[in-house]
């Protein structure tokens, strides 16, 4: 699939989002009020890139009212929703992919983001972007999905395929480990690197309300259009029983799904 192919499907699943977002997004939430925690002072001229419906802009603003903050997101529907809610119009939003920012050099003190990177085709390429609009010694504070992310998803998909005689099922999207983002931020001239994780467990009534859920924010996985994707008849029902058998939720009910989340800081060399 071709970059921009792959830019189109999550653009468009996030816009089909944008009304959704707020009603199954406590997780994402949850993570950009931790993340603007870690901002310990008024962090001059700040750019939040992903800022999807606003929550860290948010946060943000809440913390330290005179911060100058701008937002980004590839989704211009998410923005909108961002102005109606979250931001109003005390942060000034704009169009654009994280790859290819539409800001002169050395124009932020800070760069933040939360959990926008893992839908980068190019990791390398995006800490670069956020490097070249930073400032000498200005602050990078993002977080990410790892690896680990719905590990218990995957293993039910593989086991519910061999159970049923299949030896084909979807790919899923990769997610970075923490390794990987520290050799793309080292790689592009960040110091003073710090990476946290953080795994959150998730716990979900069954199978249908997870991947409810993934869709009302927008989580598609841009792999499946090559592969085919987990849909529909016995075998997904069969995915659904063996996820409840390997990671049932407190008490037997329900099913569980962790997150891993990587809380990153880095300084602009």
């Amino acid at each position: 699939m071709k970059p921009q192919e792959r830019k189109n499907i999550i653009k468009e699943a996030f816009g089909k989002a944008a009304q959704t977002y707020a009603s199954s997004s406590g997780l994402q939430f949850e993570v950009a009020c931790e993340l603007a925690a870690k901002i310990k002072k008024t962090p001059g001229r700040t750019l939040d890139i992903g800022t999807g419906t606003g929550y860290l802009a948010q946060a943000i603003k809440e913390k330290i009212p005179e911060a100058k903050l701008m937002a980004c997101d590839i989704s211009h529907e998410m923005l909108k929703a961002a102005s109606a809610g979250a931001c109003g119009k005390q942060v000034a939003a704009f169009t654009a992919d994280c790859e290819e920012l539409p800001i002169k050099d050395s124009s932020f003190d800070c760069v933040v983001s939360s959990l926008t990177y893992q839908w980068s085709a190019d990791l390398t390429t995006s800490m670069l972007e956020a490097e070249r609009v930073l400032r000498p010694g200005g602050s990078f504070i993002f977080s990410t999905l790892g690896r680990d992310t719905m590990s218990e998803l995957k293993k039910a998909v593989k086991a519910a395929y061999r159970l049923k005689g299949r030896d084909n099922p979807p790919h899923f999207m990769g997610f970075p480990s923490a390794e990987e983002v520290g050799d793309a931020l080292v790689a592009v001239g960040f110091e003073d690197i710090k990476i946290e994780k953080d795994l959150k467990e998730v716990v979900y009534k069954d199978l249908w309300e997870l991947l409810k859920t993934l869709k009302n924010i927008g989580a598609t996985n841009p792999e499946k259009h090559n592969t085919g994707d987990l849909s529909g008849g016995s075998l997904l029902r069969e995915v659904a029983k063996t996820y409840a058998r390997l990671a049932p939720g407190p008490d037997n009910k329900g099913i569980t799904a962790t997150y891993e989340i990587l809380k990153i800081s880095a300084r602009c060399a």
